[in-house]
């Protein structure tokens, strides 16, 4: 509706000029002519407003644009999401039944391991490694399966009021420690007032623990992490948090791929961490997306419904 406004007040703006103009032209003798343009109050008259006329509709024209580019922006962030969707859901149904098959089997290969080293003392020292491996393997298993069964289980949480800056301050206090002896700095700017969403508490905390962690893989030699909260300028009615850091930053080819399942350019990932959070973002109501540059590092913008103010 507002476009086709805009279309209207355009064709006017563009017909007006061009409508004085023939008149002027064709009903308007030249003797008339003449006189018009010796009267220097009704020729400027004229002129000024072919002129703002002509103005009116550059600008009219130039909002329409913009507003067709935003329109177009829009409909391919819906459908990247929409196709993003469908795949999580397709890939989690099979996650799931694979993960119950796989732990089962997994889990007994692991306590067989514990029992053998109950009594390790008719081993030799290679039987002892090789068993260590294999409980090690075992239990990789069996920590990819939980993360399978977590990325396949949406099913609707509980939700209350959450206040995202308590979400951060708990994810943050959780790795801080650590994160210091890896000389990696954490900064919080957190907006001034509560950020109340509707959601669940744990599963926010664990996407930004999921954040916080693939930061620091990218920051193998230290670094810094800024988190911000803030009510976002975008978008009405959302909150939004922004996590980035000063990591190696992330290729143009794999962007579109990070928060596909089991997609990773580690040597011990799984591939699922940012399909969790982005299913748990998903899942209330928010868009999670990533600008990188390489050498630069990596900015994650996830954007949440407020609550309604009451």
């Amino acid at each position: 509706m507002k476009n086709k406004y805009l279309l209207y007040l355009g064709l006017m703006g563009t017909c007006t000029p061009l409508s004085m103009l023939l008149w002027v032209w064709w009903v308007v003798d030249v003797e008339a002519l003449t006189q018009l343009v010796s009267d220097s109050t009704k020729f400027y008259t004229l002129l000024g407003g072919i002129l703002i006329s002509i103005i009116f509709a550059g600008i009219t024209i130039y909002f329409m644009i913009q507003s067709r580019v935003r329109c177009s922006n829009c409909g391919a962030e819906m459908e990247r999401q929409i196709i993003q969707a469908e795949k999580l859901a397709t890939v989690g149904q099979l996650a799931g039944g694979v993960a119950h098959e796989v732990n089962t089997p997994a889990s007994i290969i692991s306590g067989r391991v514990e029992t053998m080293f109950l009594d390790p003392s008719h081993f030799r020292e290679q039987d002892k490694k090789d068993l260590d491996v294999i409980k090690k393997q075992a239990d990789r298993i069996t920590q990819i399966t939980r993360s399978l069964l977590l990325f396949s289980k949406r099913n609707p949480v509980d939700k209350t009021k959450v206040n995202l800056n308590e979400v951060v301050n708990e994810a943050v206090s959780l790795i801080e420690q650590q994160f210091s002896k890896l000389k990696i700095a954490i900064v919080k700017i957190l907006f001034p007032q509560a950020l109340t969403i509707f959601g669940q508490h744990n599963q926010l905390v664990q996407v930004v623990l999921n954040l916080l962690t693939n930061a620091r893989d990218a920051m193998p030699h230290g670094g810094k992490i800024e988190i911000h909260t803030a009510l976002s300028s975008n978008v009405k009615q959302k909150a939004l948090i922004t996590l980035k850091d000063t990591g190696v930053g992330i290729h143009p080819h794999s962007l579109d791929k990070i928060f596909d399942p089991f997609y990773t350019t580690k040597q011990s990932g799984t591939g699922l961490g940012l399909s969790v959070s982005y299913g748990i973002v998903e899942d209330h109501g928010g868009t999670i997306h990533v600008k990188s540059k390489i050498g630069e590092g990596t900015t994650f913008f996830i954007h949440l419904p407020l609550v309604k103010p009451e």
